[in-house]
């Protein structure tokens, strides 16, 4: 129990992200021929102003094109913007460390036409337990399109699976520290995931 208090300590504190198809996942791969469909919900606000929230809506499908690899296509939706994307995964270490490199394009009412890449890492601390925890750490570098504009920010999400039968349920904590070495725009987000799995 102490273990899990520290661990999310550490993600409340140095935590997580926009919507990104790396999270609400453990580092387990679904194995060859085994699909998910993933719908997300997302909540995004800025820590250091006044209450400016963001709510996303997200479906994910993955499939596992052999035991160690997943590929995902997924879009979502917000008041601000739409996305749409995809992402290659790729087990390191079974069921405990996974490397997934998501690839986003998003439009906004307020931003330029941007690309996304999100270099990451799955680990599950506790791959034999029922109720699994998983923290994603997470590179975002962001190129503007019709614009000589790059940036970057770390992130780090923490969830939890629990699961009936096929149905699974990822609630999903973090902090976006947005703008690599800057303290001055923190992003608070939390969201649910919920997932249906073909696992033969």
């Amino acid at each position: 129990m102490k273990k899990i208090l520290v661990f999310v300590s550490i993600a409340f504190l140095m935590q997580s992200c926009v919507s990104s198809l790396s999270q609400y996942q453990t580092a387990k791969t679904l194995g060859q021929g085994n699909n998910s469909s993933t719908l997300i919900f997302q909540n995004t606000s800025e820590a250091q102003s006044a209450p400016n929230n963001e709510t996303m809506i997200a479906y994910v499908y993955s499939r596992g094109i052999n035991d160690k690899t997943d590929v995902a296509l997924g879009f979502g939706a917000a008041r601000r913007g739409i996305g749409v994307g995809t992402s290659f995964k790729r087990a390191i270490i079974e069921d405990r460390l996974s490397f997934n490199l998501p690839l986003v394009y998003k439009e906004t009412i307020y931003d330029l036409a941007r690309f996304e890449v999100s270099p990451s890492f799955l680990f599950t601390y506790n791959p034999e337990k029922r109720i699994k925890n998983t923290l994603n750490f997470q590179l975002i570098f962001e190129k503007y399109l019709d614009a000589d504009l790059t940036e970057s920010s770390f992130c780090l999400s923490h969830n939890w699976e629990f699961n009936k039968n096929k149905f699974y349920f990822y609630p999903e904590i973090g902090l976006q520290n947005y703008g690599i070495g800057t303290t001055n725009n923190i992003l608070i987000k939390f969201g649910l995931g919920f997932s249906y799995k073909s696992i033969n």
